[in-house]
């Protein structure tokens, strides 16, 4: 109602001015700047909210898929009655631990062989083919971890396979990291031997 500044007067004194119309504008800017500052307020809480539900329900979702992947991968390898593992998928049968200790390649085939019943060392694509490159299947092999189904007790991270490479040299797999690598035949070295048949 009122603009500019009024002047109350007591004959020729002047004993009040009052600025009215910018004191109301104030008052107003404060106010409407406090409600903005609210609406503000609870819009980020509920956006913050709403984020954090799509965030339990992501993770909950990845929490069931991975221990689904779990179940599933579980069940390619089945340790059987007489502690050997059976690989659902190929059909292989593998001894469930390896030789335990430090061999050569010489020494690795001598191992496996002695097992008799048709053991030997694999190949390395079948090596390989333990390896779980998605990481679902893990299991503790020294002190490195092995990505392989916890149905193998494993020492090691090296594997030798029965396949030589050149005159001196033969293949080995890294179960740590799927890589297959050439060593010469006397490196003994966090080696090991993993055995495999055909029932």
């Amino acid at each position: 109602k009122y603009q500019g500044v009024h002047k109350a007067r007591a004959g020729e004194k002047s004993v009040l001015e009052i600025a009215l119309a910018t004191q109301l504008g104030q008052i107003r800017s404060q106010k409407e700047q406090a409600a903005r500052a609210e609406a503000d307020r609870k819009a980020a809480a509920e956006r913050a909210e709403a984020d954090r539900k799509a965030a339990a329900e992501r993770a909950e979702a990845e929490r069931l898929a991975t221990e689904e992947d779990q179940r599933r991968a579980a069940l390619r390898y089945i340790k059987t009655a007489d502690g050997t593992v059976r690989a659902a998928e190929t059909s292989l049968e593998w001894t469930a631990s390896d030789n335990g200790s430090d061999v050569n390649w010489n020494q690795a085939q001598s191992y496996c062989a002695g097992k008799g019943a048709s053991w030997r060392l694999p190949t390395s694509a079948e090596l390989q083919g333990l390896f779980d490159s998605s990481g679902v299947l893990t299991t503790p092999c020294g002190q490195w971890t092995c990505k392989v189904s916890r149905a193998f007790r494993l020492s090691s991270v090296a594997f030798w396979s029965g396949e030589p490479n050149g005159s001196s040299g033969a293949w080995n797999v890294d179960l740590n990291d799927g890589g297959r690598n050439s060593f010469p035949v006397g490196v003994s070295r966090s080696t090991r031997a993993l055995c495999v048949r055909r029932p």
